[in-house]
């Protein structure tokens, strides 16, 4: 089929590159987890969304059942969420969340409702996957040229380009198993293959540099599932034997970065030792790849025979030793992971990895988020309403916003009612999945696997850390989820076009509410950041901006904070007080503006109501220090310093990272 043809038979292809395009210039531009930076691609694929409904709507006749419950799943769960905007406390943090999963929805809807043939999905997954082996490069080369470690490492931790080591793991995770499934097709041209292939080591390379736990974890178990479910298991296991060993010539050199990084001494030249060594596998793979396949075409039909034989036996040993060597660690080491898991922060030496403990406060976190739905069992406390449940419920010093793991956040903000939407939601897209892996055409097999098994990679991920709140990692992740529903095999007798016109409709009106609901949020946090930049040379201005962005997004107490913490800065009192009182009329929940109203009042001298503000601040916080010392301090008789209780407060957001 040529290019032109097969562009004719799937025309959503073109839409479907303009956003590979925007998602690896998403990726390289540092991610965007803002409203302010995320929604402009929102309006895009919007844009994109709208135009391809109307123009290609006789397309929608042909979308399958099974790619309809995968994306349909996906849509319900995010209409819940919307609706929990109802009895959220901070309703404003609810339609946040819900513009967020929308937008997951708008990715996985572009690719996945128009199906695609074969061919034109493999450039779809290749393309992606070809531009994120070249971003890696890209990375590694300008690493090899920083003059210091810290602008590219946080700690011993790989940060950039999107600022945050675990959603930066999962970024360089997810075009592995593309990679790896496009390398093993025979119907891709040898060179992408090798170049796949090849990048395949340098994207693990830079993933382990992140040190992040739940990637390392996320790693074996999707390629069980992967080497379990997709055919094709043997030309995958050679793939893999070739990456591996590449990346047995590079690891060494990765592993020497932390504690090089930790001790101070010759850290640059560990890191760019690291850099030559997963770009030297990485060629190294590719030169393997080569060489197997046009050994393999030069042998005749009986050694080829001989030589399969051979692997399989080979293979099916490796593998069998590898799951027996897992078993074997997961029964003598589950109980120090779980007492290393469970027992928070540890000290580590110079020369300890990350990865060889499990301690953190994640444990208290998935606590908190079983409590909290335990007491909002139904509904849950609304999307996004996580971290005020935290605060009330957790052990720790910090404030996490996010439950740091996609299902126990479904269950603590959207219920039971939420997981059971989630559990039919992955129900549907296994459906799709068993499609796509029986579908008939070797090369849409394979697109599929590689599409269908990254996603599920990040879903593993995700897990155990917080994911979904990253853009640049989460919106490719759910375009691979359509890209697999595109490869359902098509329904045997297509839809009425009425049906079809029926749905390009819904689609489009869809596109052009769903275009004000992100503006209104956008355009008041834009009107806030202006605030919170010109209030030192004017004043009135910047609380002209407060009201604007609080009229624009009816919902949120973000404008009036913004405005009450200007004018305690401006030492207004008055003005303050008033706008702490209108971010509680809006959330009720926020122990930051109870603390703030506490300490006006204090000063004013209304003990009364200090105690009863500053009251309620501790039990909606009740190991914030700062507002367990100004309730003592009141109680006794004192007076608050109101500056100093805010400087107080920014001392104590910096010793805890927030």
């Amino acid at each position: 089929m040529t290019a032109g043809a097969a562009l004719r038979a799937a025309p959503a292809t073109l839409p479907g590159g303009l956003a590979v395009v925007a998602l690896l210039v998403l990726a390289a531009d540092g991610g965007g987890i803002r409203v302010g930076q995320w929604t402009p691609l929102a309006f895009g694929l919007l844009a994109l969304l709208a135009l391809t409904a109307v123009v290609l709507h006789d397309g929608l006749r042909d979308a399958p059942a099974a790619a309809l419950a995968a994306l349909g799943g996906l849509a319900a769960l995010c209409a819940w969420s919307y609706l929990s905007i109802l009895w959220a406390s901070d309703q404003g943090a609810a339609w946040e969340g819900a513009n967020r999963l929308l937008l997951l929805l708008l990715a996985a809807s572009l690719f996945g409702l128009w199906r695609q043939r074969a061919v034109t999905a493999t450039w779809l997954l290749g393309g992606w996957a070809a531009g994120m082996v070249a971003l890696a490069a890209v990375v590694a080369v300008r690493i090899l040229d920083a003059d210091a470690a810290t602008d590219w490492f946080f700690g011993d931790r790989l940060v950039e380009p999107l600022g945050y080591a675990n959603a930066q793991a999962a970024l360089w995770m997810l075009p592995i198993w593309p990679c790896v499934a496009l390398a093993a097709s025979p119907r891709v041209p040898l060179a992408i293959r090798a170049w796949l292939a090849g990048g395949t080591v340098l994207l693990l390379d830079l993933a382990l540099l992140c040190l992040s736990r739940g990637a390392v974890a996320a790693f074996p178990v999707t390629a069980a599932l992967f080497l379990a479910c997709a055919p094709g298991r043997l030309r995958h296991l050679a793939v893999l034997a070739a990456i591996g060993a590449g990346a047995a010539a590079s690891v060494p050199f990765v592993l020497d970065v932390g504690p090089a990084l930790r001790v101070g001494a010759g850290e640059l030249g560990a890191v760019h030792a690291a850099m030559r060594a997963a770009l030297a596998g990485g060629v190294l793979v590719g030169a393997l790849v080569v060489a197997g396949v046009l050994l393999a075409r030069r042998a005749d039909a009986q050694t080829a025979a001989r030589v399969r034989r051979a692997w399989a036996i080979t293979a099916t040993a490796g593998v069998a030793l590898v799951a027996l060597a897992a078993v074997v660690l997961l029964v003598t080491r589950a109980g120090d992971a779980w007492r290393s898991f469970d027992q928070g922060y540890e000290t580590r030496g110079a020369a300890q990895s990350r990865l060889g403990q499990l301690g953190s406060n994640r444990s208290d976190f998935y606590r908190a988020a079983l409590k909290a739905f335990g007491e909002e069992p139904v509904l849950g406390v609304g999307a996004d309403n996580y971290q005020a449940a935290y605060l009330r419920l957790g052990r720790s010093r910090e404030t996490p916003r996010f439950a740091h793991s996609w299902p126990l956040e479904t269950l603590a903000d959207l219920g039971a009612v939420g997981g059971l939407i989630a559990v039919a939601w992955l129900a549907g897209i296994a459906w799709a999945g068993a499609r796509v892996l029986r579908a008939g055409d070797p090369l849409g097999v394979a697109a599929g696997a590689g599409a269908l098994f990254g996603f599920t990679g990040f879903l593993v991920h995700g897990a155990g850390d917080w994911l979904w709140q990253f853009p640049a990692a989460s919106l490719p992740a759910f375009a691979l989820l359509g890209m697999a529903a595109a490869l359902v095999p098509p329904r045997a007798a297509p839809r009425a076009r009425a049906a079809a016109v029926a749905g390009a409709a819904a689609i489009t009106a869809g596109c052009v509410v769903a275009a004000a609901s992100f503006a209104l949020p956008w355009a008041a946090e834009r009107a806030s950041g202006e605030a919170g930049t010109t209030w030192p040379r004017d004043p009135l201005g910047a609380f002209q901006d407060v009201d604007r962005a609080a009229r624009l997004n009816p919902l949120s107490a973000g404008p009036y904070l913004t405005g009450g913490t200007i004018a305690v800065r401006r030492r207004t009192l008055g003005v303050a007080d008033r706008y702490f009182a209108a971010a509680l009329a809006r959330n009720p929940d926020l122990a930051y503006a109870l603390l703030q109203r506490g300490a006006i009042a204090s000063a004013r001298g209304d003990r009364a109501r200090a105690i009863a503000l500053l009251s309620r601040a501790v039990a909606l916080d009740p190991r914030n220090e700062v507002a367990a010392d100004a309730l003592a301090r009141v109680g006794r008789g004192e007076t608050l310093d109101v500056t100093q209780v805010n400087v107080e407060l920014l001392a104590r957001s910096r010793s805890v990272g927030t």
